[in-house]
């Protein structure tokens, strides 16, 4: 190619990628007018980072594999969230398809989509925050005991503000997909989840 960038618009990888660094810096940069990409297998930090940087009319993101999308020498966290900053700095991503990738509530709020333009998001989002078994029933109790006429105001604001919190985290992410008026499919992965 003699120094000159490709006009490639689709790349495909079919095999597991094992050179996410020398994709990062050798291919991707070669390739700035990509619009569709599609990995059969994982996605690692470098690529993700390489595609926001270098390929800014990406439109399409796609993760096709089974598997966890992660490498196993991250902690668990760091096996989250590095594909949000394809949603967070790719200005014209219109699919963003990667069901088995994780990534948590509290970052997904922090910082707006790049585009709200964004069509299709299929990805699983974690760490909602819940009430416990025993919260949740201990605030079923309170409220009996209150309606008995029982005096339960420390107890019953303690919760209150738990649930407060908890509602508030909701209504952020509520918000993020709000601004998504052209979205027709979401998809946050429930049927992908580990139990465990």
């Amino acid at each position: 190619m003699e120094g000159r960038s490709s006009r490639l618009q689709r790349l495909k990888f079919k095999n597991s990628i094992r050179t996410d660094t020398s994709i990062a810096n050798y291919v991707i940069p070669w390739i700035p007018h990509l619009k569709e990409i599609t990995i059969k297998k994982r996605v690692l930090t470098a690529i993700a980072n390489a595609l926001v940087s270098q390929c800014q009319k990406l439109e399409v993101f796609r993760q096709k594999d089974d598997t966890i999308p992660v490498n196993c020498y991250q902690s668990a966290l760091e096996q989250r969230n590095f594909l949000l900053v394809i949603l967070q700095g790719c200005p014209k991503l219109r699919v963003f398809d990667a069901i088995h990738h994780r990534i948590d509530a509290k970052q997904l709020t922090e910082k707006p989509f790049a585009y709200e333009g964004l069509e299709t998001f299929r990805c699983q989002v974690v760490g909602l925050e819940r009430l416990s078994k025993d919260a949740a029933s201990m605030f079923g109790r309170i409220t009996e005991i209150s309606a008995a006429g029982r005096d339960t105001t420390g107890v019953a604001e303690t919760i209150n503000k738990m649930a407060g919190r908890l509602q508030e985290q909701q209504i952020k992410i509520f918000d993020q997909f709000a601004r998504l008026t052209r979205l027709t499919t979401l998809d946050l992965g429930y049927a992908w989840r580990d139990p465990l």
